[in-house]
């Protein structure tokens, strides 16, 4: 499909043909991949919180088992998401019947819309499944989807664990959390000296891209810079022996990071029992 952009004529970034196979359309995988990677990044922000407050407590209240059902339903259609994208020949429609289920799983949290996607006015904010309207379909299901999520809890849009593969401690990025005016966060969790870890990130480590690390350490350059965050925003979950710092996305640096999709972190003093993730939290 092609559209008019000013004086100039380009295909549309918006268009999916019909199809018999979600991997026949790239932009289709992608929409499908980022509801199902936020999603699990939700899934992932409900567990945090289950294991600090513990799941065999007397003293759970409402907001808690409110948290715990919410994670029930997200763990059951999480599996179920990656299984379906593993499978090359898997119709739309198969995919579009279980983002329906997801949907009206999560309405049950939902004071505004019900299980079909609807407002209290009757409002429609999904669609039945049209074979020719595939963008269509999915990106309502993909905006529906985070709204529902929101209601449930106001944590990180996207979480990703940093891997230790030898050298860096890294993690590739999906394009969709540059998007807005996003706020990006570094988790440290260690056992190690707080002090000690704070002074050495601030001063040693270097953040950037898995291709411009190279270079930074080659030439002593500096990385994006890190600010230490003594309390962390409400946004992020509250873990012991912990230290969270806001990276700066303003940095000249962060544009290798968006065209990498992919960040690294080179810290050659790091403690063994090292875990590091990075958030995303969206503007409130």
């Amino acid at each position: 499909q092609l559209e008019r952009s000013g004086e100039e004529i380009k295909v549309s970034e918006r268009f999916v043909p019909p199809c018999l196979s979600i991997y026949s359309s790239e932009l289709l995988v992608k929409l499908v991949k980022e509801i199902r990677d936020q999603v699990a990044s939700r899934g992932h922000q409900l567990e945090s919180y289950k294991r600090r407050r513990g799941i065999h407590t007397a003293d759970l209240g409402a907001r808690d088992m409110v948290y715990l059902l919410a994670l029930r339903s997200i763990n059951r259609y999480v599996p179920l998401l990656f299984h379906l994208m593993e499978y090359k020949q898997i119709h739309p429609w198969n995919v579009y019947a279980v983002l329906r289920e997801l949907i009206g799983e999560l309405s049950s949290f939902s004071e505004q819309v019900n299980m079909m996607g609807e407002r209290e006015d009757g409002t429609s904010l999904l669609s039945g499944y049209e074979h020719r309207s595939l963008w269509k379909c999915f990106s309502d299901a993909q905006t529906l989807v985070t709204q529902l999520l929101d209601e449930i809890t106001a944590g990180p849009e996207y979480v990703m664990q940093l891997l230790y593969d030898g050298t860096y401690y890294a993690s590739d990025l999906s394009p969709a959390i540059f998007a807005g005016q996003n706020r990006f966060y570094l988790l440290i969790e260690t056992e190690a000296d707080p002090k000690a870890v704070v002074q050495s990130l601030e001063t040693i480590a270097k953040l950037g891209s898995r291709e411009s690390l190279p270079i930074l350490i080659a030439r002593a350059l500096s990385g994006i810079s890190l600010k230490h965050l003594p309390a962390p925003p409400q946004e992020l979950p509250r873990r012991a022996h912990s230290v969270y710092f806001q990276i700066d996305h303003h940095s000249d640096q962060w544009v290798q990071i968006q065209k990498g999709n992919n960040i690294a972190l080179y810290w050659d003093a790091a403690p063994e029992d090292l875990k590091v993730e990075m958030m995303v939290v969206g503007k409130t």
